[in-house]
C-alpha cells in the first residue's frame, strides 16, 4: 500500500507498550548484507483495467471460494497522477478478479461526507463473511478521517449496503483478519515529536463484527498523540528518513502459518517480525532500512511455498524470505529476488510499481500501483492500469 508524499521526515525507532500487554519487549537485528539471486522470473499481464479503473490497490483472497477482490481507489483519476493537487473525479471501486484475467466493477464505496472522496486500499474477509476495507482519507484530509469499511456480503456478491465500522484513524492502510481478530496498519499516525510513527491496530471479534451495524456504534478510536493510548493500538514505531526523503511507516501486514506478523515500512523497506503473547508484545527488527530492500508496500504469506512476499514499489520488484520459527534479537531475513525491471508502461505485464499480490495456486497475482513519485523507478503513469501475474515453482 502506498504513501504518495515528498515530505521527508527524521526518524527513530520506538515501542509504545499499552494496557491489553503488560510487557512489551523490542528486539532490533542485524540485517542480512546480501540476498540470494536465483534466475529470475518474468512478469507477465494478467489483466488490463477497464478505462475508469485508474491505480488499483488492495488485492483479496475469499478464504471460503477463492473468489479474488481489488480495490480501486482511483488515485490517478483527472490527471492527478502529474498532479497531486488535482481533485480525484472517480469514486473508489471495489472489483471482483477472474482467473481469467476479467475485471468487473461490483461495487462504489460512498464517499466521506467532508471530503466528499473515497480512498479504498487493503481489504479483507472476517469471519463473519463481509470484506473489511481500509479508506484512506489522509490524500485529501490528514486530519483522522480515515475509516474501516464493512461491505456486506452475500456469498461472493455485495449486497450493496457498506457500513461504517471504526473511524478516527490517520492513513489505514492494510488490514488482515487473525485469530478472531482485524488488523490495521497505520501508515502515519501524526504523533507530535516522533514524525513518520506508523502502527498498528486490532479489533477484536466482539466489538468489530458488529459495530456500526444496526443500533451499535461505530468504534472511534482516538488519535495517537491522546493519553492514555486507545486500546486498540498495539505497536509504534518510526521509520528513518529514506534516502528518498520518504519515512512512511507501517504498509503491508500479513501472518504466518504460526501467528508471527510480519510487516514493513514503505518509507526505508525496514522488515519486521511481531508477536503477540500473553505476556507482551515483541518486536524483532528482521531487515535493516535501506540494505537491500528500501521500500516494503504490500507484503503476503502464501501457505503453499512457506513463504513471505515483498512488493518493492521503488524497484519495481518482488522479494522473498521464509518464515523465521526462532525469532532471537540475531534473526534477519533471507531474501530472495523473485523479479525486478526497470521503468516500464506494464503493457506487456511487467511491474510497474507493484504494490499487492496474492498467490492463487502457483500464480501470484499482482497489483501495479502506478502512481510515481521521486525516488521510484517508475517514472510516469501508463493507461490502462494492470495486473501481472508470475508463475511459482
Amino acid at each position: 500500500m502506498k504513501r504518495i508524499s515528498l515530505i521527508a521526515f527524521s526518524a527513530i525507532c520506538v515501542f509504545l507498550s499499552h494496557s491489553l500487554f503488560t510487557q512489551a519487549e523490542e528486539t532490533g537485528a542485524k540485517s542480512v548484507e546480501k540476498a540470494a539471486v536465483k534466475s529470475l522470473a518474468k512478469a507477465k499481464l494478467f489483466a488490463k483495467l477497464p478505462a475508469d479503473m485508474n491505480g488499483p490497490d488492495g488485492l483479496t483472497v475469499s478464504p471460503k471460494t477463492g473468489a479474488i477482490f481489488l480495490t480501486v481507489p482511483n488515485f490517478n483519476s483527472g490527471g492527478r497522477a502529474n498532479d497531486p493537487k488535482v481533485p480525484k473525479k472517480l469514486p473508489g471501486v471495489l472489483a471482483k478478479v477472474g482467473l481469467d484475467g476479467k475485471v468487473e466493477k461490483v461495487l462504489e464505496f460512498p464517499p466521506l461526507e467532508a471530503t466528499g472522496q473515497t480512498g479504498c486500499m487493503g481489504l479483507t474477509f472476517a469471519s463473519d463473511g463481509n470484506l473489511y476495507v481500509c479508506d484512506n482519507q489522509y490524500f485529501f484530509n490528514t486530519d483522522h478521517k480515515s475509516r474501516v469499511l464493512r461491505v456486506i456480503m452475500d456469498g461472493d456478491k455485495p449486497t450493496g449496503k457498506v457500513e461504517v465500522a471504526v473511524e478516527g484513524l490517520n492513513l489505514a492502510n492494510a488490514a488482515a483478519w487473525h485469530n478472531n481478530k482485524l488488523y490495521v496498519s497505520d501508515t502515519f499516525l501524526d504523533i507530535p515529536g516522533k514524525t513518520g510513527a506508523g502502527g498498528i491496530w486490532a479489533f477484536p471479534a466482539n466489538e468489530i463484527l458488529k459495530a456500526g451495524s444496526g443500533d451499535k456504534p461505530t468504534i472511534k478510536v482516538k488519535p495517537a498523540a491522546e493519553e492514555p493510548r486507545d486500546k486498540h493500538l498495539l505497536v509504534v514505531i518510526e521509520a528513518k528518513k529514506s534516502e528518498r526523503g520518504d519515512n512512511a511507516g507501517f504498509d503491508g501486514i500479513t501472518f504466518s502459518s504460526d501467528g508471527t506478523l510480519y510487516t514493513g515500512n514503505f518509507g526505508d523497506g525496514t522488515l519486521y517480525a511481531i508477536r503477540f503473547t500473553r505476556v507482551g508484545t515483541r518486536i524483532y527488527e528482521i531487515h535493516k532500512g535501506e540494505s537491500i530492500i528500501k521500500c516494503c508496500d504490500g507484503i503476503y504469506y502464501d501457505k503453499r511455498t512457506d513463504k513471505v512476499y515483498i512488493n518493492d514499489s521503488q524497484k519495481n520488484a518482488i522479494w522473498a524470505f521464509k518464515p523465521i520459527r526462532r525469532l532471537t534479537r540475531n534473526s534477519k531475513a533471507k531474501l530472495e529476488l523473485i523479479a525486478e525491471n526497470g521503468d516500464t508502461d506494464g503493457a506487456d505485464g511487467s511491474l510497474d510499481q507493484p504494490c499487492e499480490c496474492v498467490v492463487v495456486g502457483k500464480k501470484m497475482i499482482i497489483v501495479n500501483f502506478d502512481w510515481p513519485f521521486p525516488g521510484l523507478v517508475n517514472t510516469k503513469y501508463d493507461e490502462p492500469s494492470t495486473l501481472s501475474v508470475i508463475e511459482l515453482p
